[in-house]
C-alpha cells in the first residue's frame, strides 16, 4: 500500500465522513512516514505519533482488532477465500453491532450514541422511542452520551488493570542504570538466527523506551532488553553470521554501541529524517 493510497483513504473514507481526528497513530511503515502523510497531518492539524519497532503493544487496539476481523472473515469465507473483500462490509457490520468485551457496549453505540437500525428491529417489532421535540431529543441524547462515556471509561480502567495484571505475570521488571550493558532481542526469521544482539551500553535513562545509536536512531521498548554479562563490551554479536564473519565483524567494531532510554509518554519525533528506511527492517544497527 502506497502513501497515496493511505492519504486518499484517510481523506475520503474517514475525514469526509467524521471530520479530522486530533491524532493519527501508526507503525513506522514507509507509507505512513512519507512526506505526503506529514503534509496531510499539517493541513488538518493532526498530531502524528508512531509505534516503536517490533513492539505491537504500542498499538494494541488495532492489532487486536485485526486479529478479531481475520477470525470473523475466516469463519465466513468457507468456499472461496479470495472473495474476502465481498464479505468485508457485512462482517464489519457484525463487529460494529456486537458488544465489546472491554466496554460492554457496541462500537456503533459508542460512536453514534444509539444502536444501529438492523432487520431484527423490524422482525421483532421492538418498542420505538416516544416522540420528542428536537430540543428534548438533543438534551436526552447529550445526557445519554455523557453517562455512557463515564460508564465506559470506568469499565476500560477495570479491564486495563486486569489485562496489565495478566501481562505482568510473564514479564521481568528489569532496572537498568547508566553504563549498564544489555542485550537487544531481535526478531528471528530463520530457526538458527540469534535471539539477541549486543552488547549495548545505556547512556541515559529517562523512561521505558530506548534510542539505539551508533549511526541512526531507532526507538525500541525496554521489554526487548536483557542484562548482559561478559568481559568484552566491544564484542558485538550479530545474528545470521558464520564464525569467520563474526570475527571480522568484531574486529571492525571498535566503537561502543550505545543505548539511551527515553520516556514512553513523550511524543516521538515528528519527522522521519532519522529513520533509515532503505535498509532491511530486521537490521537494527548499521555500522559506521
Amino acid at each position: 500500500m502506497t502513501a497515496n493510497t493511505v492519504a486518499r483513504t484517510l481523506v475520503n473514507e474517514f475525514i469526509c465522513r467524521y471530520g479530522a481526528p486530533k491524532s493519527l497513530h501508526s507503525d513506522q511503515g514507509r507509507n505512513f512516514e512519507a512526506a505526503l502523510i506529514k503534509e496531510l497531518c499539517e493541513t488538518f492539524d493532526i498530531h502524528k505519533t508512531r509505534t516503536t519497532p517490533y513492539h505491537p503493544q504500542s498499538n494494541g487496539l488495532a492489532e487486536r482488532f485485526h486479529r478479531t476481523l481475520l477470525t470473523m472473515l475466516s469463519a465466513r469465507a468457507t468456499t472461496d477465500r479470495r472473495n474476502w473483500d465481498l464479505i468485508l462490509p457485512m462482517t464489519l457490520l457484525a463487529y460494529r453491532t456486537s458488544i465489546h468485551e472491554s466496554t460492554k457496549a457496541t462500537p456503533y453505540r459508542i460512536l453514534f450514541g444509539r444502536e444501529a437500525a438492523l432487520p431484527i428491529v423490524v422482525m421483532y417489532r421492538l418498542p420505538e422511542i416516544p416522540p420528542q421535540t428536537p430540543a428534548e431529543y438533543i438534551w436526552n441524547f447529550r445526557n445519554d452520551l455523557a453517562d455512557s462515556f463515564k460508564e465506559i471509561r470506568e469499565k476500560l480502567k477495570t479491564e486495563s488493570r486486569r489485562q496489565k495484571k495478566w501481562y505482568d505475570r510473564g514479564t521481568t521488571d528489569y532496572k537498568f542504570n547508566i553504563d549498564d550493558k544489555v542485550w537487544l532481542a531481535t526478531l528471528k526469521k530463520d530457526k538458527l538466527d540469534r535471539m539477541s544482539e549486543g552488547p549495548y551500553r545505556i547512556l541515559q535513562q529517562v523512561g521505558q523506551n530506548i534510542y539505539i545509536n551508533p549511526r541512526k536512531k531507532l526507538i525500541v521498548h525496554v521489554d526487548r532488553l536483557k542484562r548482559w554479562y561478559g568481559t568484552n563490551p566491544n564484542a558485538m554479536q550479530t545474528r545470521g553470521k558464520t564464525p569467520e564473519q563474526q570475527v571480522k565483524a568484531n574486529n571492525n567494531e571498535e566503537r561502543s554501541h550505545n543505548v539511551i532510554i527515553t520516556t514512553s509518554n513523550q511524543p516521538e519525533q515528528e519527522t522521519s529524517q532519522e529513520q533509515d528506511f532503505s535498509r532491511p527492517k530486521r537490521t537494527i544497527i548499521t555500522p559506521r
